[in-house]
């Protein structure tokens, strides 16, 4: 699941597609020789960083899980849309601690400032450095955190998670069925299967990441992400080795500018357990309806609505719907068309005026009713996900 924070929403409006600023340290003074260098190449790295790239790679290490263009497993971290160094955050290193002879862990924080000039602290992040000859190159602090770690294959999913962890075949090969059929589907192939990593709680999924803190660290019980550029899902033991709404994320890797409704929707859009963190489909929807007896105006918009539950987004079950009704119209063939044609809000506004409604429908109206329609007896999927 990806978490989009009311505070990030707020701040796109100004933040979005914007070089991360590097701020200096009033400690940096204290530092010795080699933390000078291994800041230089930071903040090196922090300018190359633009909306269209994840910065130089040469200042990175490989990542075996990470494709091979890629690097800064942080930068493409689900959790953030964007990346959270697409961001117009301001950057600082909080200090670089010597592990041994040729490593260190560079600790910084992701803020900005308010207008009343508030510290607004959104993301402290540790990576390795490593010293390579005379040159100190980073690496992703996940590669420590599971290198201990037992790791199970199916045919398209690699499986990582603690030696504790009592792993369940049948349920991997389950999902890996799942996601054979859901290819086949959707005419989709993957040039690397995907890194599924299993931790304890949502404290872990981040940690293990190299987070040491977000704003949801600490108050989400159940929490899960997807990282669409390296095919890597981040979910806890309560999901086990089916979180099919995470696997049904890897959908987004052929329809990378699709309509965020239309994906979100896609994600919760079956029968199965979980489909948006502990609730079913049906669930998702009687929890609407149950705010709408007490708030008897709330309606699913796509430009106005407010989420009615602080921990789900209408995002999801406003783009379920639509995802239902399109089905309905052409079929799975007529939906893979409207992902690869549908972007922005306006167009998904104008799609549905166009395709959708009856004459002198509102989108609101016409979303109430199939909401309705979903919580009847016979409501069916109309493809099996």
């Amino acid at each position: 699941m990806r978490q989009i924070l009311n505070v990030l929403i707020i701040l796109c409006n100004s933040l979005l597609f914007s070089q991360t600023i590097s701020e200096k340290s009033p400690y940096e003074y204290l530092f010795d020789e080699e933390q000078i260098l291994i800041t230089k190449n930071w903040k090196d790295y922090l300018s190359t960083m633009n909306s269209n790239s994840n910065g130089k790679c040469s200042f990175w290490m490989q990542n075996k899980f990470l494709k091979s263009d890629n690097c800064n497993l942080l930068s493409s971290q689900g959790f953030y849309n964007p990346s959270l160094f697409n961001l117009h955050f301001r950057n600082q290193i909080l200090g670089i601690r010597k592990i041994s002879k040729s490593e260190y862990e560079l600790s910084s924080i992701f803020y900005f400032t308010s207008e009343k000039n508030e510290l607004n602290p959104f993301a402290i992040t540790k990576v390795l450095v490593y010293k390579i000859d005379n040159n100190y190159l980073f690496s992703d602090y996940l590669l420590k955190s599971t290198s201990n770690w037992e790791t199970k294959n199916t045919e398209m999913i690699n499986y990582h998670f603690p030696k504790n962890y009592e792993f369940n075949t049948d349920i991997a090969k389950e999902a890996n069925n799942y996601l054979k059929k859901m290819f086949n589907l959707f005419e989709i192939k993957l040039d690397k299967n995907i890194d599924y990593f299993i931790s304890e709680n949502c404290f872990d999924v981040f940690s293990n990441s190299g987070f040491d803190f977000v704003p949801t660290m600490t108050t989400q019980e159940k929490c899960a992400f997807y990282d669409t550029s390296n095919n890597i899902i981040y979910t806890t033991k309560f999901y086990r080795e089916f979180h099919r709404h995470e696997l049904i994320h890897a959908i987004n890797s052929k329809y990378l500018d699709a309509n965020y409704y239309l994906l979100s929707g896609l994600s919760i859009y079956h029968d199965g357990e979980n489909a948006l963190q502990q609730y079913t489909f049906k669930e998702l929807f009687q929890l609407l309806e149950n705010h709408q007896l007490i708030d008897k105006n709330y309606r699913l918009s796509i430009k106005n609505s407010s989420n009615f539950d602080k921990n789900i987004s209408t995002a999801y079950l406003t783009g379920a719907l639509i995802i239902d009704a399109i089905i309905e119209k052409g079929g799975v063939k007529f939906l893979r068309k409207v992902l690869h044609e549908i972007k922005t809000e306006e167009d998904l506004i104008t799609f549905i005026e166009q395709n959708l409604l009856r004459k002198n429908e509102s989108i609101e109206n016409w979303l109430q009713k199939r909401a309705k329609e979903v919580l009847k007896r016979n409501f069916k999927f109309k493809i099996e996900l």
